[in-house]
């Protein structure tokens, strides 16, 4: 969370949260902390990575398993703009690491609008997110009820002192496969200090292994950077700590990535900056992006953002996620389930405006934004194809962005389309294969916004002609999807 107004305001918000917990230990991430509320959540998952660049792997499944796909219980419908839960409580977590991309950073935080944790985790099963990121005070104050909803859980450790983390992990060994060591080391905490971070590594990762030899340990990631290279703080902290042998001490890499609505493209950079650095220093890892987000809005916090609508918001969230499966990423938490209210201490903060759900705290607003929708849509249609094999068709030749998800088995394939900074809708041709027509399906619904959406979302498809197995469709600068319509 870099994008905070001020590093000097951030540091003094935490350290008087931290103090003001009595027995509570201490720890080192803003990760969800909201400044009104008991303390929030921190969590990842594991697994393995399809196409990966150098230094990111492996590929296939992995050494966590593949594990069942987190989808959508039968009869779960999405229904008419509400939440529909008729369908089973998704399966229990168990030794293996689930494979579902989708995630959700904090969906705990500012719950209350929700009805609470049983809200939250409701309106998770209904996105189809498989992954909470949370802090292991929410494990009390919620982490039953994601469970009971499917939910897998990712959590925080910070500099606690060996006995609590001991303890932490066996008592919660069923609940918790993924546990994760500190957060943005490079930009709180110890950011300059990366021979404290890698102490804190050497200490914990052989710990928390001790306890539960099959827990996943996630790097703390790096904090938000659109241009990383040689050049920045947070890629020569990452060199110092793999000189110092680092990489001994997680099992999974992890990066944040967040901004405007074009700013989706600096997943591809982050990717390239990174794999290079690790593969540098044979350190193979797969890799998660643990806060990804952009808004609707216009943030003033640490800078003043161009203002965005939820369609803008909804379609650089969809953007985020296929470009970043195309990329090899395995996992990835949107910041945040429900907006934060004053994060910081600061009305205008960035992450006041990235939530999926407006928080009524802020404007009285309590629906849910357009990208609530389109995340529910894109985890429904990505979950039915066989994601991991997704391959980029085009990368942005005359600005068309093109990518091809393979069928699953007794299904059909899926192509993801958009023309980056196309205000006009224009024609591009898809090599579809043997169709006589494909659906082609707007990711971002017709409505303004969200409240009016949740009336009943409304994703106005159409259908195009296939000729020599080359379908021809209109696409401009928001997604759509293209789907070979069955006979």
């Amino acid at each position: 969370m870099r994008q905070i107004a001020s590093l000097g305001t951030a540091v003094a918000f935490f350290l008087a949260f931290f103090a003001s917990l009595p027995a509570q230990p201490a720890f080192a991430q803003p990760d969800g902390w909201d400044p009104a509320a008991a303390p929030p959540l921190a969590q990842e998952p594991a697994g393995p990575m399809a196409q990966a660049p150098p230094g990111f792997g492996p590929s296939a499944n992995g050494p966590y398993g593949p594990g069942p796909a987190m989808g959508r219980g039968p009869g779960q419908g999405p229904g008419p703009g509400g939440l529909d839960l008729s369908g089973p409580p998704l399966p229990p977590d168990h030794a293996a690491v689930d494979d579902s991309p989708f995630g959700l950073y904090g969906p705990l935080i500012e719950s209350e609008s929700l009805g609470g944790a049983s809200g939250a985790a409701a309106a998770m099963r209904d996105l189809g997110a498989g992954w909470a990121r949370i802090i292991s005070p929410a494990l009390a104050r919620g982490g039953k009820a994601l469970r009971d909803r499917g939910v897998r859980l990712y959590v925080a450790l910070g500099p606690e002192p060996d006995d609590t983390v001991r303890s932490l992990v066996s008592r919660n060994k069923e609940a918790v496969r993924v546990w994760r060591i500190g957060n943005e080391p490079d930009f709180l905490r110890l950011g300059d200090r990366p021979d404290l971070y890698l102490a804190d590594l050497q200490r914990l990762y052989p710990l928390v292994k001790s306890v539960d030899p099959t827990a996943v340990v996630t790097f703390g990631a790096l904090s938000n950077e659109p241009h990383p290279g040689p050049d920045k703080p947070g890629y020569r902290y990452l060199e110092t700590l793999l000189q110092g042998g680092a990489c001994r001490y997680f099992d999974v890499f992890t990066f944040h990535a967040e901004g405007e609505e074009a700013d989706w493209q600096g997943l591809g950079r982050a990717m390239a900056a990174y794999g290079e650095l690790l593969a540098r220093y044979q350190c193979q890892k797969p890799v998660w992006v643990t806060e990804m987000a952009t808004y609707s809005g216009q943030p003033s916090g640490r800078r003043t953002f161009a203002a965005q609508t939820e369609a803008g918001q909804a379609a650089g969230l969809v953007k985020r996620y296929v470009a970043g499966l195309a990329l090899g990423i395995k996992k990835m938490f949107w910041t945040t389930l429900v907006e934060y209210h004053d994060f910081a201490g600061q009305p205008g903060s960035y992450y006041n405006f990235t939530g999926l759900v407006h928080n009524p705290k802020n404007k009285g607003l309590s629906s849910k934004k357009l990208a609530y929708y389109a995340y529910r849509q894109l985890s429904q249609k990505v979950l039915a194809t066989d994601w991991k094999a997704v391959k980029t068709v085009s990368d942005g030749a005359d600005g068309l962005h093109v990518y091809a998800f393979p069928a699953r088995a007794g299904g059909t394939p899926l192509w993801v389309v958009w023309r980056e900074g196309g205000a006009e809708a224009r024609e591009a041709r898809l090599a579809v294969g043997p169709a006589s027509r494909v659906r082609v399906t707007p990711a971002v619904p017709r409505p303004a916004t969200g409240r009016e959406a949740d009336k009943g979302p409304a994703f106005d498809r159409t259908t195009a002609k296939v000729t020599g197995g080359v379908a021809t469709v209109r696409v401009g600068d928001a997604p759509v999807y293209v789907e070979p319509v069955r006979p």
